[in-house]
């Protein structure tokens, strides 16, 4: 990936560097199952800003439930500087935490709702039609399933490209700034290279919906992100098996 990457390294605005004390000193932890799934996003986010956290797969998760807010993973806990400790579940809520935190949301309530239903769709849209199209049907391998499941989920990409085509089709939703569902969105097209390169090809590229093919090399040229997708920082990431967006 270093040689289509290189030609994109033209973001200093996402060398990201904590600067608040507190969340110098602070720990996290996602807990969460030892796959991808549900708590990537989680993991992609705190390794952008380069936060001290781990990731934790529960050893004995029926007797565990007990001990999460709503017996379901993924949880979010928060050891702070003053020695505190805030735990959380469900991605939706503590992603907008984690987003407040480091500053990744909007400044305004609009901007927020975008950024919301941007992360939303991502987060609930496009896994529900795989769930649903793909991984419970009775044929997860059938070309005709995959096929539609990837016409049904063109409405959703041209709803994030006309954003980001509002906001100047310069690689970001917002401004010049890293936004929290840019994780989510980068999380999907990642896989979907990996493991359905023809279609991601032709759903998105330089000619096809480009301001998304845009971000999406602009967050895959992230160091911190290369480097994790790379395989390494987590023991259930291993590296791709194949080269994306090729």
């Amino acid at each position: 990936m270093s040689e289509q990457t290189s030609a994109f390294r033209t973001y200093p605005q996402d060398e990201y560097t904590i600067t608040d004390d507190a969340l110098k000193k602070s720990r996290f932890e996602v807990d969460y199952f030892a796959v991808r799934s549900r708590g990537e996003t989680t993991r992609l986010l705190l390794e952008y800003v380069g936060a001290n956290y781990i990731s934790r797969a529960p050893v004995n998760w029926p007797a565990g439930k007990k001990d999460t807010p709503f017996g379901m993973l993924p949880v979010l806990i928060h050891h702070k500087s003053d020695g505190s400790v805030f735990k959380v579940s469900e991605i939706i809520a503590y992603m907008r935490y984690l987003a407040s935190l480091f500053g990744l949301r909007g400044s305004n309530l609009e901007e927020d709702a975008i950024l919301d239903s941007c992360f939303s769709c991502a987060n609930d849209s496009i896994l529900m039609a795989m769930v649903l199209g793909i991984w419970r049907s009775s044929d997860p391998k059938s070309k005709e399933n995959i096929d539609n499941t990837f016409e049904k989920m063109t409405l959703f990409f041209d709803g994030m490209e006309r954003y980001l085509v509002k906001n100047g089709s310069n690689g970001y939703l917002l401004g010049q700034k890293t936004t929290y569902p840019e994780f989510a969105w980068y999380d999907w097209m990642d896989y979907f290279y990996e493991e359905h390169a023809d279609h991601m090809n032709a759903l998105v590229s330089e000619t096809t919906r480009p301001a998304l093919y845009k971000m999406y090399k602009r967050l895959a040229s992230n160091p911190r992100l290369r480097a994790y997708v790379a395989g390494g920082r987590w023991e259930f990431r291993s590296a791709p098996a194949t080269q994306a967006a090729t």
